[in-house]
């Protein structure tokens, strides 16, 4: 089944045009819709996968595309259920329309939050093989140490978006 995305202009209004996975990531960078979950563990940790496609840096802990008629929240909780297996947890808006230009990409993020379920067990799947937590402040540190070497550029982006809106000393200082 081919998925479609809806792009978008850089104010995140739909332009009416449906791009297939190929379209959204080729020529011409034409941004499209996707979504962020940061899943905390309750304890000071952030939840962070390692990506299968972005040749095993670290990303989001949930990561995805917001299919064609989707809103942002609506796909949050989908890829929380595809990736990571939590359903029934209340996630909270942290940011939408979150430009991120990601060198050959641009996304428009829906940026959420979420606290694990203190019964969820992950476990491996299609979507992600490993996560695992890590303090906030490793994460940043490591962003402005090691940069894209080690993290999806997305997540440097979205993290930045999420220490603003948290008020947060902490800053990711290298953004593409």
């Amino acid at each position: 089944m081919i998925e479609y995305y809806d792009e978008v202009t850089r104010d995140d209004v739909p332009t009416g045009r449906k791009l297939t996975w190929e379209q959204a990531h080729g020529e011409g960078k034409p941004p499209h819709r996707c979504v962020a979950v940061f899943v905390l563990d309750g304890q000071g940790g952030l939840y962070v996968q390692e990506s299968k496609l972005g040749g095993n840096r670290l990303d989001h802990s949930v990561g995805g595309h917001v299919d064609s008629g989707e809103d942002y929240e609506t796909a949050a909780y989908r890829e929380m259920e595809e990736e990571l297996g939590i359903t029934g947890a209340e996630i909270k808006e942290i940011a939408t329309g979150h430009y991120s230009d990601e060198g050959p990409r641009i996304h428009m993020f829906g940026i959420y939050t979420c606290t694990a379920p203190k019964d969820w067990v992950f476990k491996p799947n299609d979507e992600v093989e490993t996560i695992y937590p890590m303090k906030i402040e490793d994460i940043v540190r490591e962003m402005n140490e090691i940069g894209d070497a080690k993290y999806i550029t997305g997540f440097m982006n979205t993290m930045q978006k999420y220490l603003e809106v948290t008020k947060s000393e902490l800053k990711v200082e290298e953004l593409v």
